[in-house]
C-alpha cells in the first residue's frame, strides 16, 4: 500500500510503500524526525476520497496528515485490525 503525506492544501505526496501498520508508523516517525516535528499522539480513522479509501493518521498538526491508500473500506479495516494484533 502507498503511504502519503497530505499537506495543508490537500496535496498528497508519496512517502513510502508499506505492508503493515507497523511499517506505516515507522515511516511516519522517520518523516517526522527528518522535519524535527515531535508528535504527542497519533489518531487514526478511515476516510473516503472520490475514488479511494484511506487510513488517515493525525499526528497533531491539525492541518497535515498521513494517509495509507486502499481500494475498499474492508481492506482498510483489515489492515488496521491486523496492525492491532501485531501490537498485542
Amino acid at each position: 500500500m502507498q503511504l502519503y503525506f497530505e499537506d495543508k492544501y490537500g496535496r498528497l505526496r508519496p512517502i513510502a510503500k508499506v505492508k503493515t501498520l507497523k511499517d506505516a508508523n515507522l515511516e511516519i516517525a522517520d518523516f517526522l524526525d527528518k522535519y524535527n516535528y515531535r508528535s504527542h499522539y497519533t489518531r487514526m480513522w478511515i476516510s473516503e476520497g472520490e475514488e479511494k479509501v484511506y487510513l488517515t493518521f493525525d499526528v497533531g498538526s491539525h492541518s497535515e496528515f498521513f494517509k495509507v491508500e486502499f481500494d475498499s473500506r474492508e481492506a482498510a479495516k483489515e489492515f488496521l485490525e491486523s496492525g492491532k494484533k501485531e501490537i498485542n
